[in-house]
């Protein structure tokens, strides 16, 4: 069962609610042993607080207060603080208006110093290390002759062999697709399973 909240009872207390939430909380009262234990608490602390005495103060406040509210709303603060605002928001508006060109000029220019300078250092680092490829491709082109004539392997190869080289080469590649292909359409496929 739903019990009702005390901001509810609290409401039905001070004869707040409408007539038929009121008719609402009124049946389930009938019903709701806990709701009646909190609505007998409520109604014992509201009969406390009635009972309690006012207490004096020592300082009459209703007079300071009835005379803040009596005078009249001054408008200068408000005209000054948005006069304030508007200048503030003008200057800014005239400053960056002023100085947007020679900013982004300026911007431009770093941009494309700073892109020049990282493209040369990096053609600079790429042209070295090309160099030091190209020689250490030279270094093993004198001593591959060397190296080969250790192995008593013919240097000279004739273009009918590099074709056949070549074109043996290809046929073992195809053959190896071709197998591969065939392989991987005779898996495991569930569509084709499905249909069948």
């Amino acid at each position: 069962m739903n019990h009702i909240d005390t901001e509810t009872l609290d409401l039905y207390l001070d004869g707040q609610l409408d007539p038929e939430e009121q008719a609402h909380i009124e049946a389930h009262l009938t019903e709701c042993p806990t709701c009646q234990q909190e609505l007998a608490t409520l109604e014992d602390l509201f009969v406390a607080f009635d009972e309690l005495s006012q207490a004096d103060l020592p300082v009459d406040l209703t007079e300071a207060v009835l005379t803040q509210i009596a005078l009249p709303v001054t408008t200068w603060h408000l005209r000054f603080v948005w006069g304030l605002l508007f200048v503030q928001l003008t200057l800014s508006i005239a400053l960056a208006i002023w100085s947007g060109p020679v900013l982004t000029q300026d911007l431009s220019t770093q941009l494309i110093r700073l892109t020049s300078e990282w493209l040369f250092n990096l053609s600079i680092n790429l042209m070295d290390w090309l160099s030091a490829q190209f020689v250490e491709l030279n270094i093993f082109a004198v001593e591959l002759p060397q190296i080969l004539s250790a192995f008593d392997i013919d240097l000279f190869v004739s273009p009918l062999q590099w074709t056949l080289a070549i074109a043996g080469a290809g046929m073992i590649w195809l053959v190896g697709n071709r197998f591969l292909l065939a392989n991987l359409n005779h898996t495991h496929d569930p569509q084709q399973e499905a249909t069948s």
